[in-house]
């Protein structure tokens, strides 16, 4: 293998424990298949597996490709110095080399652990280490390929996976790592795997680097088909000439203004955009940009030692890869004025859809992170291979972990047991494929979105407005309410925060700019989640029990996308306030009986004076429902909030979690809201409900209730 990787460890001496990482395919139930694709060619295809799916009320046998090899590895050793796996190490075996490094790196960054660690008595050791099992884990390409039952999607060998329990008295804790498989592409094991995942480079500007950056962009530009969506000679307002005459070769342009733009061809004009983490709003502040003030100067020269190291590390991969100019935000956007920040927002989907190349930066914290020069280089580990199926493929697989140990340890915890999904891979989310029906991609994406940190709150908008221009470029007939869509209000309001806090906490202004009405996910600085079924397009139907009169949102004047001073919704819906019980309190309680998940955990209830079901309830403050009394009574303005209701499903679906013992399984949802103080009419959203077919809950508990027209603020 052609690389810069320090170091190159060898399995060619496995211990007793290592030897099943060999991987003996025929052995696992695989089977070879021709490659109609590539005459000439195999592929290793889906190893199958039986699994019972429910479906609806009935649990039925399905053939589902295997993405997990278990190979029955376990032993145990003493923490944290891992006496056995060194013993085997020192004997040749290279996989307990880098495990027992890795395995130790990663536990001693837990303070808990290094605390832990030792008796206060003896100062010896008083944890065990017990891996459970390693397995390969495989991920679904999607591609059907023939079997023995019917067409099966054809799999690529993905990660090495080690499970781990560690022992501390009466306590334990259960976590894993993970190592990416690669394959050199010339490799006979890269194609059998359909692996093309290839080793990340240390020199990141190297040769070989630079020739795979160089390929992957031939390959776009050949199997992307160009859309003609009007915007094919499209070119920002600004960009950075990166081989200006200037002295530093560096400095802002005005394309329409700039003579060499206006008499270059398109392949001459093609630009890159950056997107990059400003970091904290100190590290933002600090970082070179365009302003009133610097404007002149900037499209006189720029020079390249006063730019943050992230800019500067774009500015020398556009110089390799032979693109003239880039386009950067801090410096192509006029920052402190309003107009052009609004301006030039509501035209970054066509900026970065219109980029030669996006250069995407998830390396780093900040603007002066840089992320040319790798910030983790580890070993690599090489598995030899060969086929017992075609004897012809043989080979190397390698084995690198991608991150450092701390940051790729995971516990089940984290992860609600197993991690799932590709090692490594980011979320893709595709409105070009996309029909407004599966929309749910856009639920994904914003709850994505908001897990990132931003500089500044008041850009909450404005950095999503290019993703919600692009979808209603795609479809005009949808109408944007700031995050939300109108005619799938009856999903959108179904949300909550991750918050855990009193409720005066939670409640209490984060800054004194308007950001976002109390219906809009947007409006506190929380990770959000949606009700089951939200992020599934039409999967799951839920159908809107309310009607949208008018609905008013201001927005910045140059970008419908951006900054929002005001929303109401006028709706005309049926709405419920509980009565206060014989003791003061509104009859809602934590009691521990029937709680709910529908991706949210509801452990409140809403009760009748009787004690009969009523609705669960979910707190918008209080995502672990673990802030009430003595007696489970919830804090907070409890006594003030209104069910209304906004849209009905049922929980028969293969992956809803249905109501045992209850025949109907249709549910009605709905949000929390009270009055707005000072108001007559406004509500502000404060949490969720639904209510299921039980005692006075369902459907029927609405039937007699009458309209009544409110405004949500």
């Amino acid at each position: 293998m052609t690389t810069d990787n320090p170091q190159l460890l060898i399995i060619d001496r496995p211990c007793t424990y290592c030897q099943v990482l060999e991987l003996k395919d025929a052995q696992h139930g695989g089977q070879m298949q021709h490659d109609e694709h590539e005459k000439g060619t195999s592929v290793l295809n889906a190893i199958e597996a039986m699994s019972y799916v429910r479906n609806g009320n009935s649990e039925e046998l399905k053939i589902v490709p295997k993405t997990e090899l278990k190979l029955g590895y376990k032993r145990k050793d003493a923490f944290s110095s891992l006496p056995g796996l060194a013993t085997t190490a020192l004997q040749g075996c290279a996989f307990c080399k880098i495990l027992r490094e890795d395995l130790i790196s990663s536990m001693l960054q837990n303070e808990n652990m290094k605390e832990q660690d030792s008796s206060p008595k003896t100062g010896t050791s008083t944890m065990e280490l017990v891996i459970t099992e390693v397995t390969y884990q495989f991920r679904d390409f999607g591609v059907s390929y023939p079997t023995r039952h019917k067409d099966a999607p054809r799999i690529s060998l993905d990660a090495l996976y080690v499970y781990f329990t560690i022992h501390s008295g009466v306590d334990k804790a259960e976590h894993s790592i993970h190592y990416n498989f690669y394959a050199d592409a010339s490799d006979s094991c890269a194609r059998w795997f359909s692996l093309s995942r290839l080793p990340a480079l240390n020199d990141r500007l190297s040769i070989p680097y630079l020739n795979r950056m160089r390929t992957l962009i031939g390959l776009a530009s050949k199997e992307t088909p160009i859309i003609n969506n009007g915007y094919q000679d499209f070119q920002p307002t600004r960009l950075l000439d990166l081989n200006s005459s200037c002295t530093s070769d560096l400095r802002l342009i005005v394309t329409k203004e700039d003579p060499e733009v206006s008499r270059s061809d398109s392949s001459q004009r093609r630009y890159a955009a950056l997107s990059y983490c400003w970091g904290s709003a100190s590290e933002a502040k600090l970082q070179l940009k365009t302003t009133h003030d610097t404007l002149n100067s900037h499209l006189s020269e720029i020079q390249v030692d006063s730019v943050p190291k992230t800019i500067s590390d774009a500015i020398k991969v556009c110089r390799c890869l032979g693109i003239r100019y880039l386009w950067v935000d801090t410096l192509c956007i006029i920052q402190g004025d309003g107009e052009d920040w609004s301006r030039e927002s509501f035209a970054m989907s066509q900026i970065y859809s219109n980029s030669f190349l996006a250069l995407c930066i998830i390396q780093g914290n900040s603007c002066s992170s840089g992320f040319l020069k790798p910030v983790y280089s580890p070993s690599m580990v090489q598995i030899n291979f060969k086929s017992e199926l075609n004897k012809s493929i043989s080979g190397s697989l390698y084995l690198r972990m991608l991150f450092p140990p701390r940051e790729t340890i995971k516990t089940f915890s984290e992860t609600r047991g197993k991690p799932v999904g590709n090692a490594d891979d980011p979320s893709i989310v595709d409105f070009n494929g996309a029909t407004w029906a599966t929309r749910g991609d856009w639920y994904i994406l914003v709850d994505a979105y908001m897990q990132r940190k931003l500089s500044f709150e008041q850009d909450k908008f404005p950095a999503i407005s290019a993703l919600a221009r692009s979808v209603c470029d795609r479809f005009p007939k949808q109408r944007y309410l700031a995050g939300l869509w109108e005619s799938d209000l009856h999903k959108g309001l179904l949300w909550t925060t991750t918050s855990w806090l009193e409720f005066e906490k939670y409640y209490k202004p984060h800054g004194s700019t308007y950001i976002a009405p109390s219906w809009s996910w947007a409006c506190r600085p929380y990770n959000i989640s949606w009700i089951s079924g939200i992020t599934s397009g039409n999967e799951v139907k839920y159908s809107p029990e309310f009607t949208l009169t008018p609905a008013e949102v201001l927005t910045e004047k140059e970008n419908p996308y951006g900054r929002v001073s005001k929303g109401q919704l006028f709706i005309s819906g049926k709405n419920y306030k509980p009565p206060l019980h014989e003791d003061g309190q509104v009859n809602i309680k934590n009691i521990g009986k029937y709680p709910k998940f529908l991706n949210i955990v509801f452990n409140y209830i809403l009760w009748s004076e009787k004690y009969e079901y009523v609705a669960h309830i979910f707190l918008d403050w209080d995502y672990h429902s673990a802030l009430h009394d003595s007696e489970g009574y919830p804090r907070g303005p409890i006594d003030q909030l209104l069910l209304l209701l906004v849209s009905r499903t049922t929980l028969d679906y293969p992956f809803m979690f249905r109501s045992y013992g209850l025949t109907d399984q249709e549910v009605m949802l709905g949000i929390l809201v009270r009055l707005m103080p000072g108001t007559k009419n406004e509500y502000e959203k404060l949490g969720l409900w639904y209510s299921e077919n039980r005692d006075l809950g369902g459907k029927k508990f609405w039937e007699n209730i009458s309209l009544q027209d409110l405004i949500l603020v």
